[in-house]
């Protein structure tokens, strides 16, 4: 008769046991990103890295506030290098936006580093209509996100911020193509910027078409696909992330004086470049390749990796005087 043989059921370690529970919770967050677009993570960003950002941003806001015999033009100027460089700089607010959990996901979910651009902070909501950030500018791949951050209780008077399920697959993913087909003269209009250029010209011609995109189509599509409006009921701390190809925007706000503290960034893959309009509108006007996108330097910090947003600016403003190539 032969040896039975016998074996112990396999348990996993803490720490294996941990992976295999933040995985589970990253696939979950990944479906809902692809499934309806966005998700809010509770509790992300502690509340004392939140009050020490605010009180440092407050802080330099003081020490930058303009006299009242400076220009306004250089005043703001001013004010913009101040705050840019709080954001580059004060360690509070790095380990905020670097949140550890947050980088992690990301990685997980761009499959290589994530690369951190654009923060910005402000108090107020900006009646922001329904847009996505893909309009004019978009992703080489499916690895870019953007989050916003609650530094405090939002009150629904103050203009919540709002997302469309689902509405980077019900219109995003056919947005351009629907309107070739219905403008074919800005297809034209293309047509003639693939020529050297620049923002201001590129801006000229093709801002009305944009303002009517904004104003009237994306609101008639969200009508169409009689797709809702969802104002998540954030708190301090919460985060949303959400694709760029999503519809958001700001809802109407009911106390002009009520504070939205918030804080907003764009996170993609290390790998990722960017394409502006004049290369790629849908399929009626796709010529994506290495020459007619652009990137920018990423910079390691010991809390993560990031793109400064005046080489990613000045990256998108050069790539206007190159000519667009055609297949």
């Amino acid at each position: 008769m032969s040896a039975i043989t016998t074996t112990t059921a396999y348990s996993p370690t803490a720490l294996e046991a941990d992976e295999m529970v933040r995985h589970y919770e990253y696939d979950a967050y990944n479906r809902l990103l692809d499934d309806e677009g966005f998700l809010v993570w509770p509790k992300l960003l502690p509340a004392p890295l939140i009050d020490a950002h605010l009180a440092g941003l407050d802080a330099v806001m003081t020490q930058t506030a303009p006299g009242s015999t400076a220009p306004q033009a250089e005043a703001m100027a001013a004010v913009r290098r101040a705050r840019a460089r709080f954001h580059r700089e004060h360690q509070p607010t790095l380990e905020m936006i670097f949140a550890p959990e947050l980088v992690a996901f990301l990685r997980y979910r761009f499959g290589e580093t994530p690369v951190m651009r654009q923060p910005q902070t402000g108090y107020y909501q900006q009646h922001t209509p329904a847009h996505t950030e893909s309009l004019n500018i978009k992703p080489s791949d499916d690895r870019e996100v953007r989050i916003w951050c609650a530094l405090e209780d939002v009150d629904p008077t103050a203009g919540a911020v709002y997302y469309v399920p689902r509405s980077h697959r019900l219109i995003a993913a056919t947005l351009e193509e629907r309107l070739g087909r219905e403008h074919p003269e800005f297809l034209q209009t293309l047509r003639a910027l693939a020529a050297p250029t620049t923002l201001t010209e590129f801006g000229d011609r093709t801002g009305p078409f944009f303002r009517d995109v904004r104003h009237v189509e994306l609101p008639r599509l969200i009508a169409e696909s009689q797709s809702r409006k969802v104002a998540p009921i954030l708190e301090k701390g919460d985060v949303v992330i959400f694709r760029s190809d999503v519809v958001h925007g700001t809802s109407a706000c009911r106390d002009d004086a009520r504070t939205r503290k918030y804080l907003t960034a764009f996170w993609a893959g290390r790998s990722t470049r960017w394409y502006h309009t004049r290369a790629w509108w849908g399929p009626h006007w796709d010529h994506r390749a290495d020459e007619n996108s652009f990137a920018a330097p990423v910079e390691d910090l010991s809390v993560g990796s990031r793109i400064e947003f005046s080489d990613y600016n000045r990256a998108y403003i050069e790539s206007f005087a190159r000519p667009v190539h055609v297949a």
